[in-house]
């Protein structure tokens, strides 16, 4: 089973996660693993906000774990980080260790 990590800001509105999650998971499947296996499943994690997101972005780095940081293009967020996310992975393990302790994401209700 590949497992897909995925983490937005949780200091950002609903409508920008979701699409944020898009443009993460679009940029951290690379070639070679697309089209993704059936078995794939998804992990939602919150940040708090860009410097927690920076901060796992580095850690991921060191731990030589492939991913994607995406930047918003225009806007009030043009240049923040807004969302990362891992390539999919079968190392569910070691991904485990980096973000036990982030909470699952949950939207509020409009």
């Amino acid at each position: 089973m590949l497992w897909h990590y995925i983490l937005t800001r949780a200091d950002l509105p609903a409508k920008v996660q979701v699409v944020n999650i898009a443009h993460a998971a679009d940029e951290s499947i690379t070639p070679e693993l697309a089209p993704l296996r059936k078995d794939t499943r998804l992990c939602w994690l919150h940040a708090k906000d860009e410097v927690d997101l920076a901060l796992y972005a580095d850690e991921l780095a060191r731990k030589s774990v492939p991913h994607a940081v995406v930047r918003g293009t225009d806007g009030p967020h043009a240049g923040q980080a807004m969302a990362l996310a891992c390539a999919p992975s079968l190392q569910r393990s070691k991904l485990r260790k980096i973000f036990h302790h982030l909470p699952l994401a949950k939207l509020a209700a409009p």
